[in-house]
């Protein structure tokens, strides 16, 4: 009897632990399908890659870049941007200007004479499309960087003016290396311009869809993945 008793406590320890091996395989599988699944969408659409160097990750970079288009009428570059306050002489008069506001009354008045009756007073303070500050002392200085615009224009380097992603946004992040996601939200272009140059080469990115994109003329357009994102800024490269 206590033979037989034995017995059948070694079968039901035998099944339980055979129970026990398939849970824990199917579990297994659970945790590498979820982490197959999560690095899928964060690398949907293999033509679209968001990777240092491709076309896609080209055009949010362009499109986080600094805007220096609001004041081309004076600066004539959209790559970089007087910074506020400065002064300006028009017609023998100082005259301070502290916002966009105070540029356009200026621009209104130049009449017949256009930009050259207007003389910039330097040194002035130039926000460049990567954010940085520096100080113009000159014209000749400033046609620099004006040469320097005219170039990243011509290579598709220059920051994108006619289409903006709307903010906040919410950015995803997959470490290849611990196969952990993380997630980023994003206040404004500067702040997106800022984590991709801070990206690291064993993450991959991916925004949390959907994102809104305005154009010029104050359109807007809801976009549902990367291939939509990228053919939106596409189609507004300039």
């Amino acid at each position: 009897m206590f033979y037989y008793q034995n017995k059948q406590l070694e079968q039901q320890l035998k099944v339980m632990k055979n129970f026990l091996n398939i849970y824990l395989l199917i579990l297994g599988l659970l945790v590498v399908a979820c982490q197959t699944e999560k690095h899928e969408v964060l690398t949907e659409e293999n033509s679209v890659s968001f990777t240092e160097g491709s076309e896609f990750y080209n055009l949010v970079e362009r499109s986080a870049m600094h805007d220096g288009s609001q004041d081309d009428e004076l600066d004539q570059s959209p790559c970089f941007s007087i910074s506020f306050p400065y002064k300006v002489i028009l017609e023998g008069v100082e005259i301070r200007i502290a916002s966009l506001a105070d540029l356009m009354v200026v621009l209104s008045r130049t009449g017949n004479g256009g930009l050259e009756s207007i003389e910039l007073v330097f040194p002035v303070a130039v926000t460049t499309s990567s954010y940085e500050k520096i100080s113009v002392s000159s014209w000749e200085e400033l046609r620099e960087l004006q040469e320097s615009c005219v170039a990243e224009i011509a290579a598709n380097a220059a920051p994108i003016t006619c289409a903006a992603i709307e903010f906040p946004v919410k950015m995803l992040v997959y470490n290849t290396n611990t196969q952990e996601t993380t997630s980023a939200n994003l206040a404004n272009k500067q702040q997106l311009y800022v984590f991709l140059q801070n990206k690291a080469p064993h993450e991959v990115l991916s925004f949390e869809y959907p994102v809104t994109v305005s154009f010029e003329g104050s359109s807007e357009m809801e976009v549902n993945n990367s291939m939509e994102l990228r053919n939106a800024l596409r189609t507004c490269n300039n």
